[in-house]
């Protein structure tokens, strides 16, 4: 696994358990993916779009892929291709999450050659208190969290 923050991410508002889940399950679908290919790699990338205000996380894998037929079932609830190991609901809940953040995934595959999720979400910065003296912020959400990219918490890149 292979991840490249982008330094230019600027501090973002967001509820950081929710986005934890969303990409976490994004992540290992694809490690999931590469599980018996051999060099199976997945990489995580993150990337800020100053002129559109986005924020992205892109996760690349070159494992199985999805048949085309598939991609338009994958967020639906309890479809699953990994057998008794998935219960059909990661990318569904990824999805609802996303769009409680006003954001999306997208999704590109080949069946062979592996598929790149881009996890897309409106950057939005911190606003000083003063701004809203109630707590709350433009996400509409009263407990969230700056957070800042940071790679310190990945043990190793192979």
């Amino acid at each position: 696994m292979v991840f490249e923050p982008t330094m230019t991410m600027p501090i973002l508002m967001f509820d950081p358990e929710a986005m934890h889940r969303a990409i976490l399950n994004v992540v290992t679908n694809g490690v999931d993916a590469c599980h018996e290919r051999e060099g199976g790699r997945v990489e995580v990338t993150t990337q800020y779009a100053v002129d559109e205000r986005m924020a992205r996380v892109r996760v690349a894998d070159n494992g199985s892929g999805i048949d085309k037929d598939d991609l338009e079932k994958i967020f639906s609830v309890f479809v699953s291709h990994k057998g008794g190991r998935g219960t059909g609901l990661g990318l569904p809940v990824s999805q609802k999450i996303l769009q409680e953040h006003g954001g999306r995934i997208r999704v590109e595959s080949q069946p062979g050659q592996g598929s790149r999720f881009t996890i897309e979400f409106p950057a939005t910065t911190p606003h000083p208190a003063a701004d809203h003296p109630s707590g709350e912020h433009s996400t509409g959400t009263t407990e969230v969290e700056a957070i800042e990219a940071d790679s310190s918490h990945v043990t190793g890149k192979s």
